[in-house]
C-alpha cells in the first residue's frame, strides 16, 4: 500500500538509524519526500530523500535544514522530532550535572529548536503535523534515567502546548511514547545495565517481544497523514502493553 503521504514533505531528525531511519523509509514508501537530518549524517539516503548532517542543538544548522526542505521540495508539511540520547545510568542523587544538561539539550531543547525553525513553513502549509518522539519512561518510573525521563516528559508537555497554540493554523502536534524498541540505542542501554534487569523489563511486556522501529514508523505515518486530521495534543503509546499495567 502506498500514497497516504503523497505530496507531503517531511523533516525527520535522528534519521541515520533506528526509529528515525524507519520513519524516513516509511514516509517515502507512502509517497512523501523527506529531509533526513542526523548529527552523524545519513548514508545512502535513496530516492525522495535529501540527507543533511546537522546537530539539533545547533540552531543555525537546523534552520538551514528547514530551508533545504523548502528549496529542494517546495515546502514542509511534517516534522518528526526523533533525535535523542539516553545519557548515563545513575541514581538521581549521583547523576552528573553535565550529563543532565546534555540529555536535556538534545532531547528537549533540540526538539524545541527544531519546532521553532519549522513552524513558519508548517503554518504556511496550512495543514502541518508535528510528531514528537517521547517515551514510555515519561509515563512510568525507570530507575537510573532521570534526565531521559524528564526530557521526554517535557516533550509531552511541549506537544500539548503546541497543540492548543497552533490548532487554529491547521498545525497539529502529537507525541508517540515508544516502549522497548529494538534499536541501536536500546542495545547500548542494555549493555549499561545488569542482564537480569533487562530481562525483568522485557518480561513485563504483555506482547511478549520488543517492538521494531517499523512499529513506530507506522504510527508516525498515521499521525502525518490526513487519517489523523482530528487528532492533536494526543500521546500514543506503542509499547506492547507495557504501560497498561
Amino acid at each position: 500500500m502506498g500514497g497516504r503521504l503523497e505530496g507531503r514533505i517531511g523533516l525527520v531528525t535522528g534519521a541515520a538509524s533506528g526509529i528515525g531511519q524507519a520513519i524516513t523509509r516509511a514516509f517515502v514508501a507512502e509517497g512523501g519526500q523527506v529531509v533526513a537530518v542526523d548529527a552523524v549524517g545519513v548514508q545512502d539516503p535513496g530516492p525522495g530523500v535529501v540527507a543533511v548532517q546537522a546537530d539539533v542543538t545547533d540552531r543555525l544548522a537546523i534552520e538551514q535544514a528547514v530551508a533545504r526542505a523548502q528549496d529542494e521540495f517546495g515546502g514542509l508539511h511534517v516534522l518528526c522530532n526523533v533525535a535523542g540520547i539516553t545519557g548515563v545510568i545513575a541514581p538521581t542523587g549521583q547523576y552528573p550535572r553535565e550529563d543532565w544538561d546534555r540529555v536535556l539539550a538534545v532531547n528537549l531543547t533540540g526538539a524545541f529548536t527544531t519546532v521553532q525553525a519549522a513552524l513558519p513553513a508548517l503554518t504556511a502549509a496550512g495543514a502541518g503535523s508535528i510528531v514528537n518522539m517521547a517515551s514510555g519512561q515519561a509515563l512510568v518510573g525507570v530507575p537510573g534515567m532521570p534526565a531521559y525521563a524528564a526530557s521526554k516528559g517535557g516533550l509531552i508537555a511541549l506537544t500539548r502546548v503546541l497543540a492548543v497554540e497552533y490548532a487554529a493554523t491547521g498545525v497539529r502536534a502529537n507525541a508517540i511514547a515508544p516502549g522497548m524498541i529494538d534499536t541501536p540505542m536500546t542495545r547500548s542501554f542494555a549493555a549499561e545495565v545488569p542482564g537480569e534487569a533487562m530481562a525483568a523489563l522485557a518480561a513485563q511486556i504483555p506482547a511478549g517481544r520488543l517492538g521494531s522501529p517499523e512499529d513506530i514508523a507506522r504510527a508516525v505515518v498515521f499521525l502525518a497523514s490526513e487519517e489523523s486530521s482530528y487528532m492533536t495534543g494526543s500521546v500514543i503509546t506503542v509499547d506492547g502493553g507495557f504501560t497498561a499495567h
